[in-house]
């Protein structure tokens, strides 16, 4: 990663020689990683840190997330019938898709107060 940001002095600075300072010293790292970081463009870092095979992940906005087709392979993001909606509505799936017990979400919830004497009938209220 140091090579890729074209920071090599990091890894000498006696804050991060061994594996339990860079911890001590996050704060410092952190910063230090982070003004480096700052002079790329989100594009740029990633191609840097593929070509220097750096194990990496890019952040997405919401709107990254419903793009990126890793999520749409996955089937992370679903459309779910709602009540009083005109269409689907777009949310995150279950988590873990097990082939014997796969879950699913079956509606994107009741309308504000649709449930609320049902749940006060129940608790006794």
């Amino acid at each position: 990663m140091c090579d890729a940001l074209d920071v090599q002095e990091l890894p000498l600075n006696p804050r991060f020689l061994n594996n339990l300072l860079p911890i001590q010293n996050a704060e410092a790292l952190d910063d230090a990683l982070q003004a480096a970081i700052e002079k790329f463009d989100r594009d740029t870092l990633i191609a840097l840190f593929e070509k220097h095979d750096v194990t990496m992940a890019p952040c997405h906005n919401i709107a990254g997330i419903f793009e990126d087709p890793h999520y749409a392979a996955r089937e992370n993001i679903v459309a779910v019938e709602g009540e009083k909606l005109d269409s689907p509505i777009r949310m995150q799936n279950i988590v873990g898709n097990f082939f014997r017990t796969p879950g699913r979400i079956r509606t994107a919830g009741p309308r504000l107060g649709g449930i609320t004497g049902k749940i006060s009938r129940r608790s006794g209220l």
